[in-house]
């Protein structure tokens, strides 16, 4: 599949501030973990629910989960990351850009063993 549009050479200001959201959310402190805690349990329910907004709003019972473990800056945060990856996505979809060579970081519990 060849790309549509290259996003980076003709909306530049765009891309630049995509890095930008994406470079803050990498030093927000979110942290990251290969297991899944309460606390990331509730963070993924918050993901799904902000990205298949259905009705017009994320159900009350998802944000009283994810609110026990998240402060207000913290699901601020969190909000903000799914909204970028989602937008990430829907640009690259849209698009057809080529997938790139990302590779996940390495756990601290992979790097141990």
């Amino acid at each position: 599949m060849e790309p549509r549009i290259s996003f980076p050479k003709v909306a530049p200001g765009g891309l630049q501030a995509m890095l930008g959201l994406s470079n803050h959310l990498r030093n927000s402190g979110l942290e990251e973990s290969p297991y899944y805690s309460d606390r990331e349990r509730a963070a993924l329910a918050w993901t799904e629910a902000v990205t298949n907004i259905r009705d017009g709003h994320v159900p009350d019972e998802v944000y009283e989960r994810v609110r026990l473990y998240f402060a207000e800056k913290e699901l601020a945060t969190l909000t903000l990351a799914i909204t970028v990856s989602n937008s990430w996505n829907c640009i690259n979809i849209a698009l057809r850009t080529p997938a790139g060579k990302y590779q996940p970081a390495k756990s601290h519990a992979a790097v141990k063993s």
